[in-house]
Parts: C-alpha cells; structure tokens; sequence
C-alpha cells in the first residue's frame, strides 16, 4: 500500500520496523524545504527501500500530479529498443537504413540503433534543421518530414556547422535529435505510433496508466503548472515527432512502478528487456542509462517547465527520483541520500 509524506505540512514518524531511515528522510527534508519558492515552485520525492515506499511532498505537488518527465523519457525508448530486439523486430546492428530506404547510401545510413542508444551516433544534440520559432515550446512545429529530412546528406551538407560529431562508436555525445531518431526508427519498424508502442509494450503490461505522450482530459486536470527558472508560469511542450527524446509524462506513482520494475526485473514481463537496458555498452554507459562505477543506474530530465531525476542503486534494493514543475534541478537529492556535502542553495 502507498504511503504518502507531506512535506513541510506534515513529517509523520516512522515505526521502528521501517526500512527507510528517519535520518535520511530528515535529511532530504531539509536539503529540499529551503528551495521550495526560491528556486524550486513544487516537488515530489519517491524512495524505495527493500519493499517499502515513500513519498515526499513539497509546495501543492502530489503523487498523483502529472509532471513532463523530458530525458527521462529516453531510458523508455531504451526499454522499447530492447523490447523490439526480443520481438525480432530489430537487432543492435540494424541500421538507419534498414529503416527507411530513403536512408541507404546515406552518411547516416549506416548508424546503428545501439550506436543511437548509447549516443554514440556521431548526431548533434538538436537537429540542424531545427528552427523554432517559439523558445518557450521548441519542438511544436518540427514535423515528422522534417525529422526524415535531418539525417539526409543533402540537409547535412547544405547547413553551416550541421555535421556529424565523429565517426560514430568514437565519441560519446549526447544526442537529443539521436534518440528521437531512435524512438521514430523503432515506431515505424513496429508499425505503430510512438505512444502505441509506450502503451502496448510498456506501461500496459507495467499498469503504468498515468505514462503518456497525449494526456486525457482527467490528467490534463491534474498536470501540475509549470515554471521557468525564473518561476514564470508555462505550458507543456507540443511535439510533432520528437517523441523518443522526451515526451513523456507522468506521476511519481507511475515513476515508482518503473523504478521497481528496474530493480526487479524478474516481477515484470520483460525481465530480460530490462536487465539488457542496465547493461554496460561503452564506458558509463548503458541503453541510454548512465551507470556509475558502483553499477547503479541514473538520468535526469529537463523541459521548459519541469526537471526530473531517478538513480536506482541496483545492488542495494533502493530507488530515489524526484519530479519538480520548474524548469531547475532539485539541488542536493542524491548527495543526501549517499550523505556528500551539498549546499541546495548554490546553483
């Protein structure tokens, strides 16, 4: 059963048979408090522990606040590469142009989705065809001709400084434009939408109901505002194609079901997708996942209006994440947990 916190209204004690410390509740209360209305609008913190889950909330957000979860979403279009592969639908070889046949004998043709997935595609962060015309809803207009068209020799060589990073495998580079290629390759491939395949593949099985692409109109009702850094209220960003970098939303108790399930592979129906996602691929990282050296699992995530964070220590049988609507990380979060020196104040 779910027990909530709520933080600063109420700290409610603990029986001595909990398997969270009081202390480390204390401490991430008073790492978090003093952001709240001065860098932070609101926020949401969910821990996991060998069974036992809490939640911490802060300002008016709660576990069922829906919240964009941005990069995050790209360790869910990781799980759908490695769901695909398990289906027979592609392997780590395939290529782009495996893909689409307009991409054979392209530059870009013979990046693999591994190499998408570990970001090692050679790909910029942003497409060079990208031009937005509003800064507070970036992707809103970019359309799925014009994520077809970033990748061609003849977009890449006709834009200044549009190039590829380095011969892909070589060089680690984070690639936004990377996994929405990624997200968009694996959509076509299994002949389905972007949300379709998040339904059907992942949070259906996972009853994650509240992890979407396009909300309802109930959870429309309960997306929490957002905020930019300097606390002026925004909207959600619109995608057109950008989907597998970043378009999901969600709630902490959604969030808490999937940071279970990477921890317990075995109670899922994917057990194997999962523990191929937690694999190393090259130096830090896995499908998408970054890996520390003690073998946990983290990504963060920001948009215009909502930051996000999850790390999942998978030798310990505990998760942290946080879900905030302001476009400003939650200062502090993991320090407190492994009890580092971090002051949330400094930006």
């Amino acid at each position: 059963m779910f027990k909530y916190l709520f933080y600063p209204i109420l700290f409610a004690s603990l029986s001595v048979q909990s398997a969270i410390n009081p202390e480390t509740l204390n401490r991430i209360n008073n790492a978090v408090v003093p952001q709240i209305g001065k860098r932070i609008n609101s926020a949401i913190v969910g821990i996991f522990e060998t069974g036992e889950i809490k939640y911490l909330s802060y300002g008016v957000a709660t576990p069922n606040s829906m919240f964009e979860i941005g990069s995050i979403t790209k360790t869910f279009t990781s799980l759908m590469f490695s769901l695909a592969i398990d289906k027979g639908l592609v392997t780590t070889e395939t290529t782009l142009g495996d893909i689409r046949p307009e991409w054979k004998g392209q530059k870009t043709g013979s990046i693999t989705l591994l190499e998408l997935a570990t970001h090692r595609s050679g790909l910029l962060r942003l497409p060079c065809n990208l031009i937005s015309q509003d800064d507070s809803n970036p992707y809103k207009d970019y359309s799925e001709q014009e994520l077809i068209a970033s990748i061609t020799d003849a977009s890449i060589d006709s834009i200044p400084g549009c190039h590829l990073t380095a011969h892909p495998s070589e060089l680690l580079a984070y690639s936004n434009w990377g996994i929405a290629i990624l997200g968009y390759a694996l959509s076509k491939r299994a002949g389905l939408t972007y949300q379709e395949v998040l339904r059907q593949w992942i949070t259906g099985p996972l009853k994650m109901t509240d992890t979407v692409v396009e909300m309802d109109s109930d959870q429309k009702k309960r997306l929490i505002q957002g905020y930019t850094v300097k606390m002026v209220a925004t909207g959600i960003w619109d995608r057109l194609s950008m989907f597998g970098n970043g378009a999901i939303k969600s709630t902490a108790i959604d969030m808490m079901i999937y940071a279970q399930a990477m921890l317990h592979p075995d109670q899922t129906p994917f057990a194997d997708a999962i523990r191929r996602v937690q694999t190393r691929q090259y130096k830090n990282i896995a499908f998408n996942w970054y890996m520390t050296p003690a073998g946990s699992i983290w990504h963060n995530g920001m948009t215009g209006g909502y930051s996000s964070l999850m790390k999942v220590y998978l030798k310990k049988d505990f998760a942290v994440f946080d879900l905030t609507n302001t476009e400003a990380d939650l200062n502090c979060l993991i320090e407190t947990i492994e009890e580092d020196t971090c002051d949330p104040m400094v930006n």
